[in-house]
């Protein structure tokens, strides 16, 4: 039972039934029961109850009377202690990523009205409301937000009404519902139950077409009476078309840019649809984001959907809406369950069916989100769903970026400023190497580790040419399927370089570029490199004194460090020391700079140490590194410095203070 504390009574949560002829054997059970919904109700029950059962032997009546206190052995009533908030913690989950759509219904010209034609004819075997065993039922009928109500039938179950409705219908109207309630003079009405109509699929059908004769089952339920019973009767049908409204001289409205109503190009695609997928799966809703006007929408994937999975017959619904301007609502442009997941990533185009046909067993029960139904429905749509154990260990991709050979001179001078980045499918840049200045085979030799969501979809490596001033020119792509690569496997190829998706007119694409590119576990340790920055000797003088105020800024990959500043000297002695993260870069870079107060710090020298030359574990180098200028510069360098570094490994699930 959940215990609601003396509010109310306390709900069923499940029960186990044990024949106790089956635990007379004298040995103790102890294992997990599934919990069941009793005989006689209609419960909704998930979960399971871990016991242990002895049997042992009951003394007899004389040896219990021997007992202080006991007088008869009577009935023992035994109910165990109240648990407060329990956290179900599932041990599955279902992960889903939406990928693209095709081929979509478009909207329809909004100004083109129809009528439907109903006949609400009679009811049968209702609830009974009143205290004397019947109801007053009457109906209402809604399409949008058009309402009419039907007369009240007093003290009967089997009203009978024979009301006929006439409904102006268009493009944006969904269903037609209509609701049963019994009539009380004081207080709300008690509510009976209700159907819905699908009105689109009457679109169609031509104007002297017989109505559709339906008994349908009513649904849904109330806090008052429970959940309702009974069916209604009605007919339905196309009537004959609305006449067209005298026209109206009216000023002319104009917006920015455009007067009112566009031309055809934009009243096109105003016919485009807005696209938002909705995910219902065991009692959980997720809403993605909307994809605007697009019959073909490319999410990418951008966006996971995880669902915890309790009971594992359920199927998964995903439904497209198309989301209409102002408050018009939204109208279903299809829906599809998916197919049973497994614990291997499953890439499934799915075709988008229609909602139950008028007049199905079950046309009357709402869906996810009180249900919007089709008119034309066509298209498919793409996705991309797994099932795994929750707290899987995560993963890791670690991509080197080496170098690239014959890309496209974007620059006058016949050469090019490359650099690449990188992204997931529909997600911003994540990592970005160094400009290499004036060249078509530049070599960058940088390694990036990054950590991969779940289903990450593909990774996108991109190749730009770095301009000052304008955009980047772009020179190619590379597009790696990270699910399919093998765990703990490097892969060290070179891949041609292709055009974009859609820019195939546009993109200017020519030459290859090497990667190495391994999946892996997350590592639960780290590289960490210790750097000690002990003194420098022979620096060049930046200021007018003839002196200069040096500091030193250490990167290696993401990690950066800056040193404290010495005033007016050529010699410095810093004696600091560094941790940075090992485990991205190619190069230890250690620049040395002169402070300056107003303007731009003056560079005095670079010192470059390959990470490929450090062994984890190995004892602490020391060593004088001549100062350099950086590749492409023209600058004025002179001197040395002094470091240290050594290379450790880190239990990164362990505090370090």
């Amino acid at each position: 039972w959940d215990s609601d504390l003396g509010f109310g009574s306390d709900d069923f949560l499940g029960q186990v039934v044990l024949p106790i002829i089956a635990l007379q054997g004298g040995d103790k059970v102890e294992e997990w029961f599934d919990l069941k919904s009793r005989a006689d109700k209609d419960d909704v029950v998930t979960g399971r109850i871990r016991l242990r059962i002895v049997i042992r032997e009951r003394p007899s009546e004389a040896q219990v009377a021997t007992r202080p206190g006991f007088e008869s052995l009577g009935r023992l009533k035994l109910r165990t202690r109240r648990v407060k908030e329990i956290p179900f913690k599932p041990e599955k989950e279902l992960l889903v990523r939406v990928i693209e759509a095709e081929n979509l219904a478009p909207r329809l010209d909004p100004e083109t009205k129809w009528r439907v034609e109903l006949t609400v004819i009679s009811a049968r075997d209702l609830l009974a409301a009143d205290s004397g065993g019947s109801s007053d039922p009457y109906v209402v009928v809604s399409l949008g937000l058009i309402n009419f109500q039907s007369k009240v039938k007093k003290k009967t179950l089997d009203p009978f009404f024979n009301e006929t409705f006439f409904l102006d219908a268009d493009e944006f109207s969904d269903e037609i519902v209509l609701e049963l309630f019994d009539f009380d003079v004081f207080g709300a009405n008690d509510f009976l139950g209700r159907v819905f109509v699908p009105v689109q699929a009457l679109r169609e059908s031509a104007d002297d077409a017989p109505a559709q004769d339906l008994w349908l089952k009513l649904g849904g339920s109330s806090p008052e009476i429970g959940v309702v019973k009974g069916e209604i009767h009605i007919k339905v049908k196309k009537a004959a078309p609305v006449e067209p409204e005298k026209a109206v001289a009216k000023p002319e409205k104009k917006k920015w840019g455009l007067p009112f109503g566009g031309s055809k190009e934009s009243t096109a695609l105003e016919l485009r649809p807005t696209v938002a997928p909705v995910l219902c799966f065991d009692g959980q809703k997720h809403e993605g984001k909307p994809f605007v006007k697009s019959e073909n929408p490319h999410w990418g994937g951008a966006e996971l959907f995880r669902f915890d999975v309790v009971r594992t017959q359920t199927t998964l619904q995903l439904f497209l809406y198309d989301l209409l301007p102002g408050k018009a609502g939204r109208r279903f442009l299809g829906s599809v369950e998916l197919p049973d997941a497994t614990n291997e990533i499953q890439d499934e185009w799915l075709e988008l069916l229609p909602r139950q046909p008028l007049g199905s067993p079950s046309s009357h029960e709402k869906t996810e989100d009180e249900g919007r139904v089709d008119g034309h429905v066509q298209g498919a749509i793409r996705v991309k769903f797994l099932e795994q154990v929750k707290g899987a260990p995560p993963v890791e991709l670690q991509v080197k970026v080496m170098s690239a050979e014959g890309l496209v001179a974007a620059d006058r001078g016949g050469t090019s400023d490359p650099f690449a980045t990188l992204c997931f499918e529909g997600g911003p840049a994540l990592r970005k190497t160094k400009v290499v200045q004036k060249s078509l085979d530049p070599e960058w030799n940088e390694v990036f580790v990054l950590l991969l969501a779940d289903m990450p979809g593909d990774l996108f490596l991109d190749v730009f040419d770095y301009d000052l001033i304008g955009s980047n020119d772009f020179l190619g792509r590379v597009v790696l399927d990270v699910e399919t690569l093998p765990l703990d496997q490097t892969i060290e190829e070179w891949y041609d370089l292709e055009v974009r998706e859609g820019q195939e007119d546009h993109d200017e694409v020519s030459g290859r570029i090497r990667l190495s590119v391994c999946r892996r576990l997350k590592k639960t340790s780290k590289r960490v490199l210790k750097l000690g920055v002990r003194e420098a000797q022979g620096l060049v003088a930046a200021d007018k004194g003839g002196t200069s105020d040096p500091f030193i800024v250490a990167e290696l990959g993401d990690s950066k460090c800056k040193s404290k500043v010495i005033k007016g000297t050529l010699d410095p002695k810093w004696m600091e020391v560094f941790a940075l993260d090992a485990s991205e870069g190619s190069h230890i870079f250690v620049d040395v700079f002169d402070y300056d107060l107003l303007g731009a710090n003056d560079f005095l020298g670079r010192a470059s140490i390959p990470v490929e030359c450090l062994q984890d574990g190995a004892a602490s180098v020391e060593e004088w590194c001549i100062l350099e200028g950086r590749v492409g510069m023209e600058d004025v360098v002179s001197g040395r410095i002094l470091l240290t570094y050594e290379v450790c490994v880190r239990d990164v699930s362990v505090r370090h203070v």
